[in-house]
C-alpha cells in the first residue's frame, strides 16, 4: 500500500514537469496525426471500392488509347514571315515621328497576327484554290468526292491554319495540319502568299487614300489663296495702297501672329474635319475597325483587342470539346460580351473625344477671329486702309505657307504609293514540322494520367455521393445523437460463434468493441434502478441480433443480471444462436391468455432459460404472422416490470424499426432504445426519419452502434483492436509469473489484471472471469476512451467493476 501511495505521490511532479515545450509537441503530433488520419482514410477510400476504380481505368485508359492511337496522323507544315515597315520613315522622317514609330511598333505587329487570325484572312485564303484542290484538301474530312459549300471550305481552313508570334520579335509562323504532306505544305506555302498578297493591297489602298486626302486639301488651299490674292488686288486697285507706312509695322506684325494662329487652327480644323469623316465611315462600315490608327490606338483599345483575340482563340478551341450550353462556354461568352462591350464604349469615346477636339478647335477659330477683327478695328484710327491691305498680305503669306507643308506630304505620299510594298517577307517556305514529343508517348502518357485519375477519382466520387451512413462522424454531424461503439467486421470468426465473442472470449480485439458499448451503456444511460432496453436497426442485416446477444454476455461480465428477450416475432434467431427448442416464448405465452403466475417455472409457457456464461433468454417461441396484435397488450408493460423485480438489465431484440411498428411498441414500455447501423447499409435520411419516430416514445436513442465498420475508414474515435499493436496478455502473463497466479479467460479478468498493475496485493484473477474480492479499486487508465467525457483516471470497465464491488 505504501508503495502504491508512493508512486501517486510522484505522479503530480512529473505532470508539473511538462512546459510550453510538451504542449507544442503534443499539438505537432496532433497536427501529424490528423494529417495522417486523412491518408489513410483517402486510401481507405480507395481500397474499398478498388474494383470500380480499376474497371473505370481500364474503360478510360483503353478509349482515349483506342480514340487517339487509331486517329490518322497529321502533318504540320510551317512557314515563317518577317514583318518590317521602313516605309513609314518616308511619311514621318522626324525625330518625333520616329520616336511614336518606335511607342506603335508593337502594335502593328498584334495587328498582323489579329489579322493573320481573322476570318477575314480565312475567306481571302479560300479564294486562291481553284476546286481541284479544294477536293484534294476536303478529301480527308468529308465523305464523298463532292466539294463542300466555300462557308464549309472557309470553315475547314480556319480550324486547321494557325498564326504564332515570336515574343519580343517580328517574326511570325504560319501553320497548317493536314493527314497528307504535300497537301500541308501547299495550303502553308498559299497562306503566306495570300497574306502578302492582302498587305499589299491593303497598305496600296490605304497609301493611295491618304494621298488623295492630302491632295484634296491642298487644292482646298490653293482655292483661298487664290481667293484672297484676287481680294488684295481688288483692294489695291479700289483703295490706290502703294505702300505701307512705317508706323504700321507693329500692328502689321501682332496681326500676323494672331493669323498665323487663326491659320494654324483653321489647318486643324481642316486636319480633325478629315479625320473625323475618316472615323465615322470606319465605323459606318464596321464596329469596330482597327484599320483606323485612331481608334486602335484609343485609350486601351489595344489591350481589349488582344484580349478578344485571346478569348475568341480559346472559344473556338473550345467550341471543338464542349457544347454551347457548356458552363465553360457559357462563363467565356460572358466575358467575350463585356471586352465587346468596353471596346463599343471605347469605340464611342473616342468618336466623342474627335468631336470634343472638332468643337475646340472651331472655337479657337471663331475666338481668333474675333481678336483679329477686334484688333483690326483697333487699327482702322491708324490706318484701315493699309491695315487691311496688311492682313491681307499677311493671310495669303501664311496659307502659302501651309501649302508648301502640304504639297510636300503628297508629294511623299505619291511616292510611298507607287514604291514596292515589303511590310513583309517570306523567312522560310513551307516544311513539315517535326514534333518535339512522340504521338506515341504522348498518348501513352495521357493513357496513364487518365487512368489513374479514374481510378482515384471514381471512388472518391462514388465516396462522395454515396448518402449511406459510412462513418462515426457521420453519427454526431446528421443525428445529433451520441456514438456508443463500434464493432469492427466478424468476418473471420465463425457465423456460429458470432453472437457468443464475448461470452467464449474469441477474439480480444472483438470483446473490447462489444465491451466498450457495454461500459458506455452502463454510464451514459439515465435509468434509475433496473435497465431496460430496446435493440434495433433502421433495415435487414445490419446485425442487431448478434450485437444484442454479445451485449448481454457484456453485461453479464461486469455481474449483471441480464435477460435477453426474442421481440422479433417475425424471424426470431436468438434460439437458434443458443440451440434452444421452441418449447416455449412470447407467442405460446400470449396464446394461453398472458398468465403471469411462476412466469420462472418449468411450466411457465414462457420458457426463460439460463444460458451458457450466465445471461438469461426469453424466446419468441416461433413466428407470429401479426405481431403487433400481440404486442399491444398491456401484459407486455406488466411482464417487463415483473422481469425488472428479477433482472438489473433487460435488452430486448426487435425487428427493424424502419420496416416494422414492433420495437416502437416494445419501446413504450423499456427506458432507452439502441440504435445498430451497419456501415454502408441504410441511408442516412432513412435513419434520420427512425431516429425522430423513436424519440418520439418513452424509449429514446440513447446512442448508435456503428457495426461492421472498416479500419481506418474515417473512425478514428473507435476502440482498439484489428490491425493494430496493442495487447492486453502481455501484462497479464507478466502478473501471472511473479505471482503464480492463474490467467484469467475472459476480458474482464484480463482488462483488472492490466488496471491493477501498479498495485501489489493483485489477487488471483480466475479462469471463470470472476474477479476476487480483495483486488484493489485503484486502477490506471486503459486505451479504452471512447469519449473524453469518460476519461480519467481509471477504465471504463475498471470503473464499473469499483461500483459493482461497492455495491456488493
Amino acid at each position: 500500500m505504501a508503495h502504491s501511495e508512493t508512486k501517486k505521490s510522484l505522479r503530480p511532479h512529473a505532470s508539473a514537469g511538462y512546459g510550453a515545450s510538451g504542449s507544442r509537441n503534443s499539438n505537432t503530433e496532433d497536427t501529424l496525426a490528423g494529417v495522417v488520419t486523412q491518408i489513410r482514410s483517402f486510401f481507405a477510400i480507395i481500397r474499398s471500392r478498388w474494383l470500380s476504380g480499376v474497371v473505370s481505368a481500364l474503360v478510360v485508359g483503353s478509349a482515349f488509347a483506342y480514340l487517339f492511337l487509331n486517329d490518322k496522323p497529321e502533318h504540320t507544315a510551317v512557314s515563317t514571315m518577317l514583318a518590317q515597315s521602313p516605309l513609314d520613315e518616308l511619311l514621318h522622317s522626324d525625330q518625333q515621328a520616329r520616336e511614336r514609330k518606335k511607342d506603335a511598333q508593337e502594335n502593328f505587329l498584334q495587328n498582323h497576327l489579329s489579322v493573320m487570325k481573322s476570318r477575314r484572312f480565312s475567306v481571302e485564303l479560300a479564294s486562291e484554290f481553284t476546286e481541284d484542290e479544294k477536293a484534294s484538301i476536303v478529301r480527308a474530312f468529308v465523305k464523298g468526292d463532292g466539294v463542300p459549300s466555300m462557308s464549309a471550305f472557309e470553315k475547314i481552313l480556319a480550324g486547321r491554319m494557325d498564326a504564332t508570334r515570336q515574343r519580343d520579335r517580328e517574326f511570325f509562323t504560319l501553320s497548317f495540319r493536314h493527314p497528307e504532306a504535300e497537301i500541308a505544305l501547299m495550303v502553308a506555302d498559299r497562306m503566306t502568299a495570300a497574306y502578302l498578297k492582302l498587305v499589299q493591297r491593303e497598305i496600296k489602298e490605304t497609301n493611295q487614300a491618304a494621298a488623295e486626302m492630302l491632295r484634296l486639301q491642298a487644292e482646298q488651299l490653293q482655292a483661298e489663296i487664290s481667293e484672297l490674292e484676287g481680294k488684295q488686288r481688288d483692294f489695291r486697285e479700289r483703295n490706290n495702297v502703294i505702300s505701307l507706312e512705317e508706323n504700321q509695322d507693329l500692328l502689321a506684325e501682332r496681326l500676323k501672329g494672331i493669323d498665323a494662329n487663326r491659320i494654324e487652327a483653321r489647318l486643324d480644323r481642316f486636319r480633325l474635319e478629315t479625320k473625323l469623316g475618316n472615323v465615322k465611315a470606319a465605323l459606318g462600315e464596321d464596329g469596330r475597325p482597327f484599320d483606323n490608327p485612331f481608334l486602335a490606338n484609343f485609350a486601351n483599345n489595344e489591350r481589349l483587342r488582344q484580349e478578344l483575340d485571346k478569348l475568341n482563340g480559346q472559344r473556338e478551341v473550345m467550341a471543338l470539346r464542349y457544347g454551347r450550353n457548356h458552363p465553360k462556354m457559357r462563363d467565356l461568352d460572358s466575358r467575350i460580351e463585356a471586352v465587346e462591350g468596353n471596346l463599343n464604349r471605347n469605340m464611342e469615346m473616342a468618336l466623342k473625344d474627335l468631336e470634343g477636339q472638332y468643337t475646340n478647335v472651331v472655337s479657337l477659330e471663331k475666338r481668333l477671329d474675333d481678336d483679329f477683327r477686334k484688333k483690326f478695328t483697333e487699327s482702322i484710327e491708324v490706318g484701315r486702309l493699309a491695315d487691311q491691305f496688311l492682313v491681307i498680305g499677311s493671310e495669303v503669306d501664311a496659307k502659302r505657307e501651309a501649302l508648301t507643308s502640304l504639297l510636300r506630304r503628297v508629294s511623299n505620299a505619291n511616292v510611298v504609293s507607287n514604291l514596292p510594298v515589303d511590310v513583309m517577307r517570306v523567312v522560310d517556305p513551307a516544311f513539315i514540322a517535326k514534333p518535339k514529343l512522340a504521338k506515341r508517348k504522348l498518348v501513352a502518357a495521357f493513357t496513364v494520367l487518365l487512368a489513374g485519375g479514374a481510378f482515384f477519382g471514381v471512388p472518391l466520387g462514388m465516396q462522395l455521393f454515396d448518402q449511406r451512413l459510412k462513418c462515426a462522424t457521420d453519427i454526431e454531424k446528421e443525428f445529433g445523437k451520441g456514438l456508443l461503439g463500434g464493432i469492427p467486421k466478424l468476418s473471420r470468426v465463425k457465423v456460429a460463434d458470432r453472437p457468443h465473442v464475448v461470452r467464449d472470449n474469441l477474439d480480444l480485439a472483438k470483446v473490447e468493441s462489444f465491451m466498450a458499448v457495454v461500459a458506455q451503456l452502463e454510464l451514459t444511460s439515465k435509468q434509475e434502478g433496473p435497465k431496460s432496453f430496446v435493440v434495433t436497426s433502421t433495415t435487414t442485416s445490419e446485425g442487431k441480433s448478434t450485437i444484442a446477444a454479445n451485449v448481454a454476455s457484456g453485461f453479464v461480465q461486469i455481474k449483471r443480471k441480464t435477460i435477453i428477450i426474442d421481440g422479433d416475432l417475425r424471424r426470431p434467431c436468438l434460439h437458434q444462436f443458443n440451440r434452444i427448442k421452441k418449447s416455449g416464448g412470447l407467442i405460446r405465452w400470449a396464446e394461453e391468455g398472458y398468465p403471469m403466475d411462476d412466469i420462472y417455472g418449468e411450466d411457465s409457457p414462457l420458457g426463460i432459460q439460463k444460458l451458457k456464461g450466465g445471461a438469461y433468454l426469453l424466446p419468441a417461441g416461433g413466428v407470429f404472422p401479426l405481431p403487433s396484435k400481440l404486442l399491444v397488450s398491456t401484459k407486455i408493460d406488466a411482464l417487463l416490470r415483473k422481469l425488472e423485480e428479477t433482472f438489473e438489465v433487460i435488452i430486448v431484440d426487435t425487428p427493424p424499426v424502419g420496416l416494422y411498428p414492433d420495437a416502437l411498441i416494445f419501446a413504450k414500455s423499456v427506458g432507452e432504445t439502441l440504435l445498430v447501423a451497419r456501415e454502408s447499409k441504410a441511408p442516412i435520411s432513412q435513419i434520420r426519419q427512425v431516429i425522430g419516430d423513436i424519440d418520439s416514445t418513452g424509449a429514446p436513442v440513447l446512442g448508435l452502434v456503428l457495426n461492421d465498420y472498416s479500419f481506418g475508414s474515417l473512425n478514428p474515435r473507435l476502440a482498439y483492436g484489428g490491425k493494430g499493436k496493442y495487447k492486453y496478455h502481455n501484462n497479464i502473463k507478466k502478473h501471472a509469473k511473479g505471482a503464480g497466479r492463474v490467467k484469467s479467460k475472459s476480458m474482464v479478468g484480463k482488462l483488472m489484471a492490466e488496471d491493477v498493475e501498479d498495485d501489489d496485493n493483485l489477487e488471483a484473477v480466475e479462469a471463470n472471469g470472476k474477479v476476487a474480492e480483495t483486488a484493489k479499486s485503484k486502477l490506471k487508465s486503459t486505451p479504452l476512451k471512447l469519449n473524453n467525457k469518460n476519461s480519467g483516471s481509471k477504465s471504463l470497465i475498471g470503473k464499473l467493476m469499483s461500483e459493482q464491488e461497492k455495491k456488493e
